[in-house]
């Protein structure tokens, strides 16, 4: 069974997920972490595409995120409720009365709201995959699908202009990063990086830095640029940053319990990682008395592996005696 991996993938979801820590953690805006920002939430959803296994009908997608996708959504709302509630009093929201501090967000979350904020993630994918089920049985599906494509890209350009435009942020987010799930669906149809898995360690190399260097430039050229193009760019650096890690981690491509582990458990780092980081500068700001903490790289990195390492045993924990949270799966 352990042949069957495709280790690189569990190589992508580790890089991948902790960088999406690394973006959450409050830090001075680098080029290092605009670099890591443009790509964490595009390389997710292409990897989650290229992921994707279309059930036999409709109904069979229903049960099948009902369990891997809609029940762990949740359960990580009401896993983080207790966090939300006390940080709210502590900012000064408005919890007055049982319907404001509980139906009104529980509510909300089915409206696409969380009350764990980064867990917009599954609700939108959520949809993006029935999306895709829906037209796999269509004789124009190749069509359908560059349709849904074209017209998220057109969406989320009028959505996201001057933020004139707002349903929600998980309905937004949704059309901002649907095309990267359609380009992850296609990159496994027509097995564009099964092919990229068997060449030479040192092209996959080559190629990650120069889409590194690629990147880097386009950041600090885009600096002022129009809006149109900073949606270009926004595109440009979504794709290319994901074939920098995708690169890089066909190039280590050996199974490691570790790395095998975190990748298994990266949608409960996903739905718990605000919590850590939140209490984290919760106890250092009391530490050093200082307000609205904001840390350098080295201390990001180090704040990364720390929750990265605790999540570790979290996720073995839930494999054994708390599964459904992952989906079922054990």
């Amino acid at each position: 069974m352990e042949n069957k991996r495709i280790h690189w993938i569990d190589w992508a979801k580790t890089i991948g997920i902790m960088i999406v820590v690394f973006c959450h953690v409050p830090q001075y805006n680098t080029l290092l972490k605009q670099f890591f920002c443009s790509m964490q939430m595009p390389l997710f959803f292409m990897l989650s595409g290229y992921l994707h296994k279309i059930p036999n009908n409709m109904n069979d997608s229903i049960r099948k995120y009902w369990r891997t996708l809609i029940i762990p959504y949740m359960l990580f709302q009401f896993i983080f409720y207790p966090y939300y509630f006390i940080r709210g009093l502590a900012d000064g929201d408005n919890l007055n009365g049982f319907y404001n501090a509980v139906i009104k967000p529980f509510v909300q979350c089915v409206w696409g709201i969380p009350i764990d904020g980064i867990t917009w993630f599954i609700y939108a994918l959520i949809i993006m995959k029935l999306l895709i089920d829906l037209v796999n049985k269509a004789k124009i599906k190749n069509t359908i699908v560059t349709l849904y494509c074209l017209i998220s890209i057109c969406l989320a350009y009028f959505i996201w202009k001057d933020d004139k435009v707002n349903i929600n942020f998980t309905i937004d987010s949704f059309f901002n990063f649907f095309p990267f799930f359609i380009l992850g669906y296609t990159l496994r149809k027509n097995k564009y990086l099964a092919k990229a898995n068997e060449s030479n360690i040192i092209t996959n190399f080559t190629i990650a830095i120069i889409s590194i260097a690629l990147s880097l430039m386009i950041l600090i050229l885009s600096s002022g640029m129009p809006y149109i193009i900073q949606r270009i760019n926004f595109y440009l650096l979504g794709i290319i940053g994901s074939l920098v890690i995708v690169a890089l981690s066909i190039c280590i491509n050996k199974g490691n319990r570790l790395i095998y582990t975190i990748s298994y458990g990266t949608i409960i780092i996903l739905g718990i990682h605000w919590m850590f980081i939140g209490l984290t500068n919760f106890v250092l700001e009391r530490i050093m008395h200082i307000k609205d903490i904001i840390y350098n790289i080295p201390e990001s990195i180090i704040i990364v592996f720390c929750i990265t390492f605790i999540n570790y045993f979290i996720i073995q924990f839930c494999k054994k005696y708390f599964p459904i949270i992952l989906g079922g799966r054990r």
